[in-house]
């Protein structure tokens, strides 16, 4: 069984490697031929926080990559895997990789200020993920409440009859027992 859900994640990961290989070469391509395209010299005048700035967003979108790879691995291994189901893999990896991605054009076509989203902002909302994970907001936590309420209050509609009576016989039974 664990050898299918392997094999499973593994197809799943090479079919997604397809699509978003393709997608990370190319554009990284068409990012230092604008770079050195748009530049007489050292890419970014060689200061450091260009340099730093471009190493960073690569690390990035390896990262984000990576990631992608592995929340597509993740539905393939599940049972719970429904067939019609339409989301895109990657959840916020995805979200990373985009961001990565229109970084490092936007940094060489308007400024290399535009750093300051994989130098800071990832971080920031990574510690804020980090935090609201411990700390859930208080509509988090009422939304959850609800759902309990709702999942007990369905619970409570579907009981049969039939085992209700052999649960009320069992419990009889145990009270003749202990008596």
């Amino acid at each position: 069984m664990a050898g299918a859900a392997a094999k499973k994640a593994a197809a799943a990961k090479q079919a997604t490697a397809k699509i978003y290989i393709p997608i990370l070469v190319l554009s990284n391509i068409l990012y230092v031929v604008v770079m050195f395209g748009t530049s007489d010299s050292i890419p970014y005048d060689g200061t450091k926080f260009g340099l730093f700035g471009m190493v960073i967003t690569w690390l990035l979108q390896a990262y984000s990559y990576m990631g992608i790879l592995e929340s597509c691995a993740i539905p393939a291994t599940t049972a719970t895997n429904k067939k019609n189901k339409k989301d895109l893999a990657g959840g916020s990896n995805l979200d990373l990789f985009v961001a990565t991605i229109g970084t490092q054009f936007l940094s060489v076509l308007h400024s290399p200020r535009w750093f300051y989203i994989t130098i800071l902002g990832v971080p920031i909302i990574g510690v804020y993920q980090l935090y609201s994970t411990f700390y859930p907001s208080t509509a988090a936590i009422m939304n959850n409440n609800n759902k309990n309420k709702d999942n007990k209050e369905d619970n409570n509609k579907e009981v049969d009859p039939i085992l209700t009576e052999k649960r009320k016989r069992r419990a009889d039974k145990r009270k003749q027992k202990w008596s």
